[in-house]
């Protein structure tokens, strides 16, 4: 796993490049099982921030990188593009049973899940961890994504991000100064967004 580079059991690697041109860090044309660039399995904690992830490939899981059982991930101001799963899921960015997770002022562009779900990203859990989230508020605690953009991105279902079938929450944003309501849904493999 991670064709360029591996963490595993309780690490906590920290990768900063200075920008997100000319000094960020680039994983570019790697291969591998899971985690065609990258792949977080069991770590403490990841940041991976000003890094450029092209073109890398893996068979099974996250064409550019794999989160699996990691407590803690910051991804920020990181471009996923051209990545691909070949037979699997997450074109891009897999993660599952992983906590903590927070996407910022990223983006995905031209990822492929040729045979799965989630163009760019797929996210799930344990059933244990899923029958746990009853509302909007628990799913922050799993996973947050914020001011990044998409496009281009390809999968069997969920071009941008896809989910292992669980039951999950869609909440409408407060309007007018109504109450938020959260509605329960069987999710059966479409687009979360």
């Amino acid at each position: 796993n991670g064709g360029a580079i591996y963490f595993g059991t309780m690490s906590s690697p920290f990768l900063v490049g200075t920008d997100t041109s000319d000094n960020a860090i680039s994983f570019t044309e790697n291969v591998a099982g899971k985690g065609g660039g990258i792949s977080c399995t069991d770590c403490a904690a990841i940041h991976l921030e000003n890094a450029i992830l092209l073109n890398n490939t893996a068979e099974t899981a996250g064409g550019c990188m794999e989160l699996h059982g990691t407590s803690k991930g910051m991804i920020k101001r990181v471009t996923f593009d051209s990545c691909k799963c070949s037979n699997g899921n997450a074109g891009a960015l897999y993660i599952f049973a992983s906590q903590n997770v927070k996407i910022y002022t990223s983006s995905f562009v031209n990822n492929t899940a040729t045979k799965g779900g989630g163009g760019a990203i797929l996210w799930g859990n344990t059933e244990r961890i899923m029958r746990t989230i009853n509302s909007y508020d628990d799913l922050q605690k799993i996973l947050v994504i914020l001011d990044s953009t998409e496009s281009n991105n390809h999968a069997l279902y969920g071009n941008f991000i896809g989910s292992v079938p669980h039951s999950l929450f869609m909440q409408d944003g407060p309007a007018d100064n109504q109450a938020t309501t959260s509605l329960p849904i069987e999710y059966k493999g479409s687009t979360i967004l």
